[in-house]
């Protein structure tokens, strides 16, 4: 029987995580806790020194390798998208979950994980800065990050135990142990994801019996709107689906001042939350959200590059969303130049495990929500190793027809999604 390494990952959003006897919990699903991680202590939100100081030990890099990955991972993931298929995507789970990937390899493995994230391995080691930045829990906003590594009871011997405390020194893991080979293991591992992600995902996981390891990373991100939207003001309104067909939903409205992006290719304007942002792309007339993805105003938005280039009156028409997404990500990921992980003949995983491993799947769950009061969010990734100014102009986002949506936090993009379709 080969012998694989199941890594999971995941960057999901939490409306709460209550960490006190979560080990507890899971010792009844047969899960043995190694050493658990102190998370990170957020700072308060009028706590701004500490914020500040969050942000000086990021290195300037940093958060440009985060942005360029999701610039090129979004368009993989995308590019064969249906139009009357509704996305969403983490990039930010994504490139956590290759980040603990390349914590785990080495030789020309891992070099080539470090250049799909855009990174080096000054950047790897200093993950955790950017961990630290993102995690959030002040009162108004929850984007809290976990990590685990789990691994097979009676194999722990076989594990390299300086990748193990890298893991848990640089990506905050907990270890645990679990069978594998026993059916609930599945079950076991999901309820430490349901736990980190409010109990939006991880029912239903699957865990093949050949596993030796795996990696779990969640984010859960909730925050409401600085400006809510007024529930008397929503009403029932037609959006026209990208298969040409229509559906009925509900719109959310609001006007506002404010500035926005207008170009050839869409027309962006942010709506703002307690912390973050969610800016809503409405592709310009006679073009598709992949032609959006396509243009070169796309990356510059990402980048933080593309300045604004209008003021004054917005017209929010804003269909409420609760959907899901899941994707198997191992064709982006080859797409991205990640090529000997994934080749039972050249993956070098020898920093994690005297055992020869390869990658054999990756997959990402995820589920988006947004109404009058703000926003919910959660994604988990799973790698399976085998082996004010005055108005002076007006814009509309008018969402009635297919559009894309861009969640940030602190300048890193956590969600990208494309609504293409209402009906249900």
């Amino acid at each position: 029987m080969k012998r694989v390494l199941l890594l999971l990952l995941s960057v999901c959003m939490l409306a709460g995580c209550a960490r006190g006897n979560a080990a507890d919990a899971l010792a009844q699903y047969g899960a043995t806790a190694l050493t658990s991680v102190e998370r990170p202590q957020a700072p308060d939100a009028e706590d701004y020194d500490a914020q500040r100081a969050l942000r000086e030990a990021v290195a300037p890099g940093q958060l440009d390798s985060l942005r360029d990955f999701a610039i090129r991972s979004t368009g993989a993931v995308f590019q064969d998208s249906s139009p009357a298929e509704n996305r969403l995507f983490s990039p930010a789970s994504l490139y956590f979950a290759l980040s603990m990937l390349a914590q785990t390899a080495g030789g020309d493995t891992r070099a080539e994980i470090l250049s799909a994230l855009a990174t080096d391995e000054a950047g790897l080691q200093n993950t955790g800065d950017l961990y630290r930045l993102l995690y959030m829990d002040d009162g108004y906003t929850r984007l809290l990050l976990a990590n685990s590594a789990w691994l097979q009871t009676g194999a722990v011997g076989s594990f390299q135990q300086d990748t193990l405390d890298a893991l848990a020194q640089n990506h905050y893991a907990e270890l645990f142990t679990v069978n594998f080979l026993d059916g609930s293991a599945g079950e076991t591992m999901g309820q430490w994801v349901s736990q980190n992600t409010n109990g939006l995902l991880g029912a239903n996981m699957q865990v093949s019996p050949e596993t030796v390891m795996s990696l779990l990373n969640t984010v859960y991100f909730r925050s409401e709107w600085t400006d809510a939207f007024q529930e008397a003001a929503t009403a029932p309104g037609t959006f026209h689906n990208g298969d040409g067909s229509e559906s009925e939903c509900d719109f959310m409205h609001k006007t506002t001042q404010g500035s926005f992006i207008r170009n050839d290719a869409f027309t962006c304007a942010s709506l703002g939350l307690k912390t973050g942002s969610l800016s809503l792309i409405l592709p310009a007339e006679g073009l598709t959200p992949a032609d959006v993805l396509a243009a070169e105003s796309w990356e510059s938005l990402l980048m933080g590059e593309l300045g604004d280039t209008g003021y004054g009156e917005i017209r929010f028409q804003v269909p409420k969303l609760d959907y899901s997404d899941s994707l198997d990500l191992a064709a982006a990921a080859q797409a991205l130049g990640i090529q000997d992980a994934f080749d039972p003949a050249s993956a070098d995983f020898s920093p994690l495990c005297q055992y020869a491993l390869f990658v054999s799947s990756i997959r990402q769950e995820s589920t988006f929500s947004m109404d009058e009061k703000g926003v919910e969010a959660a994604s988990y990734t799973q790698i399976d190793y085998a082996g004010a100014a005055m108005p002076t102009d007006q814009a509309e986002l008018i969402l009635d027809r297919p559009f894309l949506f861009l969640l940030q936090a602190e300048g890193a993009p956590l969600f990208v999604g494309i609504v293409n379709t209402m009906a249900h």
